[in-house]
């Protein structure tokens, strides 16, 4: 087999981005590296002529040139989503739900269109369509010149993937729901549907007459593109997350279990099988009959046999080694001695892999999942690990705990119970579909499938008591006590209706569940029976639950979408809306107290002490006298800030994306001290007992102590 020269472009899980460039005799070497700052993704990467296109974890997308060097970059909403390539112009989807167009010469920002729910699939260019899926179960179409919409459809559940287009204009796409569909793409109708047996989450390939994908179920599908009728399915032994890839007669797989297989296109037969030591964490890609895989190694692979031909991996854990042990000695000895008099680093804890969940305070220390599937506990005064456990995958959603127990879900469908003392596991329950939601409340821990069913598990032992198809896809769970002790599990769908389930038995608690003729646009607040929350047409409500029903206390028009989740204090509930207008609402009456209205939008919002903290456009912190309805003072953090923390009465701390943790005097805004580390800041700090923990995007836990004068 001959093999072209050729430059591979990887993006490794920290600072750096390397060109690689393979050799005829099969080696590889490095042709340039360059330090992004902060973690980068493979699949973030393009190439057009001598520019480089790099996605980083920070938002921002960075063109190099040929040598590595930077020509621009642009901040952006990205997370880990793809972005596309067409006519010199960068198409990507963000959290935030804007699809962006992007000059890739200047980096310009061209134009944006606004989608229901967050975008996580690459968009696809097909002749004068941009065409891209949302997690509000929307599937658009958009003019690639003007940003306008030509069509949209709205499937069953949300879309995780980039959908596929045929040359005869037909789109297929797949749904978390497990729903296959296939839509004109003239203009937006259903042709056929089909049903998995578990969630889609990767994207389709066409081939002839034929589509192929993966689900959640395990297996691989070979429909006929025209009808929807199966020709035949291949059972890979895990889910299958990732996109497959077809070269020749080959369909190529990547399963969760680290499997790779080469699989007869036309008959679903296996070809050839091999086992990596770690899962793809990529999609897979070929160039020249060669198949490339990444886990936390390169993986070059012969598509006919099999077999490996190279793997990329000492150099590059040698140079991650070398920069965490950099990272580690800087971060301690750029303490000033004001600095740690104030606030006192515990410990610089490595984690095994990057962070998935936020941190959260269990049995007075700090407990958080990883990628690479483990959970921590950590003693929150000295950073020592008190236990871990692996559990069969990565860990996305944020645990829970409770008096007893640290609770977590997986990526396998499993959720685990682990003995806050000691780590050892309590019970494990497999659910049918991948868990989005977790709750614990005083009776039960309950779950929320992809397939949109509410279970209600036993804390003793997680046997399944009950459990409840939803109607919708659930936005929030919660729980409350009704005054004779029963449970109450509350749902947010997303047909804008609020549900109300007997925690008990399953059935339904409200005999008619609540609906709003909007979007519901914030988190819900509870206290004793009532509801707060607010929607997208500018009105705060508080809803009664009493008597197994829902009646409104009362319902206020603050006059645009409730943005931020309310904030109860005292006998006030407080609310931004998107003009940037802070309310003041009486919480027995409904009645505005006081309005103040602020430049820009509001993020972060909470009050202590009768001040309220208000974060603007990402950057800047008012603070607003609740009663004399005033702003007590202005911090600019001069970039975006990722919490606010109020550690005491006497301490309030500022975290910004970029390591930077501010103590800001509460009677002026003044910065007291300040605490710098070279990592960005992942998650949204949590305090306790006088600590602040957090984790940084290198995956590392600090704990910072406070010590005010």
């Amino acid at each position: 087999m001959g093999f072209p020269f050729f430059i591979i472009f990887i993006a490794l899980a920290h600072h750096f981005s390397y060109a690689l460039a393979e050799t005829g005799d099969r080696g590889l070497s490095i042709r340039w590296k360059r330090e992004i700052g902060t973690e980068t993704y493979t699949r973030g990467i393009t190439e057009k002529g001598r520019t480089t296109h790099i996605q980083a974890y920070n938002g921002f997308l960075y063109a190099l040139d040929e040598r590595g060097n930077k020509r621009w970059r642009v901040k952006t909403d990205l997370y880990e989503n793809a972005f596309k390539k067409f006519n010199g112009v960068l198409y990507t989807g963000a959290r935030d739900g804007y699809l962006l167009a992007i000059n890739g010469d200047s980096g310009q920002e061209l134009w944006r269109y606004k989608a229901e729910g967050s975008i996580n699939g690459a968009p696809v260019i097909a002749g004068d369509l941009i065409l891209f899926g949302s997690s509000g179960g929307i599937l658009y179409a958009i003019n690639p010149e003007t940003g306008f919409k030509k069509w949209s459809y709205r499937t069953e559940s949300g879309v995780s993937s980039s959908p596929a287009i045929s040359e005869d204009k037909i789109v297929y796409v797949g749904s978390k729901d497990g729903l296959f569909y296939a839509i004109s793409a003239e203009g937006g109708k259903l042709l056929w549907k089909f049903s998995a047996e578990g969630g889609i989450v990767a994207s389709p390939v066409i081939d002839g007459d034929n589509v192929y994908f993966g689900a959640r179920d395990e297996k691989l599908y070979s429909l006929n593109r025209y009808t929807g009728e199966p020709r035949w399915l291949f059972n890979a032994g895990s889910a299958l997350n990732s996109n497959p890839l077809i070269y020749g007669k080959t369909i190529c797989a990547a399963s969760d279990e680290g499997i790779l297989y080469g699989i007869d296109k036309e008959t679903g037969t296996e070809i050839w099988r091999i086992k990596l030591e770690r899962r793809s964490n990529t999609n897979l890609a070929e160039a020249g009959g060669v198949l490339y895989a990444g886990t936390d190694d390169l993986y070059a692979i012969d598509i006919n046999n099999g077999k490996v031909i190279w793997r990329f991996n000492e150099r590059v854990k040698e140079l991650f080694q070398m920069e965490m042990q950099r990272l580690k000695i800087e971060g301690e000895r750029r303490l000033t001695e004001d600095e740690k008099r104030a606030i006192r680093l515990r410990d610089y804890f490595p984690i095994d892999s990057r962070v998935r969940s936020s941190p959260i305070i269990a049995g007075g220390d700090i407990s958080f999942g990883t990628e690479k599937g483990y959970l921590y506990l950590v003693n929150r005064l000295t950073g020592e690990i008190r236990w871990r456990f692996k559990t069969g995958a990565a860990n996305s959603l944020s645990p829970i705990a409770d008096r007893e127990a640290v609770y977590t879900a997986g990526d396998d469908n499993i959720i685990y119970a682990f003995n806050v003392n000691s780590g050892q596991i309590k019970w494990k329950a497999v659910l049918y579909g991948e868990i989005e939601r977790i709750n614990v409340g005083e009776k039960g821990l309950y779950a929320v499938d992809s397939n949109k069913r509410l279970y209600a598990l036993k804390k003793s032992d997680g046997n399944i008591r009950w459990s409840h198809r939803a109607e919708g896809e659930v936005n929030g769970i919660y729980t409350m006590q009704e005054r004779d002790a029963h449970e109450i599990v509350i749902l947010q769908t997303d047909n804008e209706k609020i549900h109300g389930i007997d925690g008990d038995k399953g059935t339904t608690w409200v005999g008619q569940a609540f609906r709003i003729p909007d979007f519901i646009t914030s988190p819900i607040a509870i206290e004793n029976d009532i509801l707060f929350f607010g929607s997208g047409k500018g009105d705060l409500y508080a809803l009664q639950l009493k008597d197994k029903r829902f009646s409104i206390v009362w319902q206020t028009h603050l006059g645009k979408a409730v943005i931020a989740a309310p904030i109860l204090f005292n006998n006030m509930v407080y609310a931004a809306a998107e003009n940037g207008e802070i309310s003041g609402i009486d919480k027995a009456l409904g009645v505005i107290k006081w309005r103040y209205g602020l430049k820009g939008n509001i993020g972060l919002l909470t009050a202590h002490d009768g001040v309220i903290y208000a974060v603007i456009n990402e950057q800047f912190i008012h603070a607003i006298d609740a009663g004399v309805n005033k702003t007590l003072w202005r911090f600019d953090a001069k970039t975006r800030i990722k919490g606010i923390n109020v550690v005491n009465s006497e301490g309030l701390f500022v975290t910004a994306d970029t390591g930077v943790i501010y103590n800001i005097d509460k009677a002026d805004g003044a910065i007291r001290n300040e605490f710098k580390v070279d990592e960005g800041i992942a998650s949204q700090p949590v305090s306790g007992d006088g600590n602040l923990f957090y984790i940084t995007r290198e995956g590392n836990l600090y704990t910072l102590t406070i010590r005010l004068q």
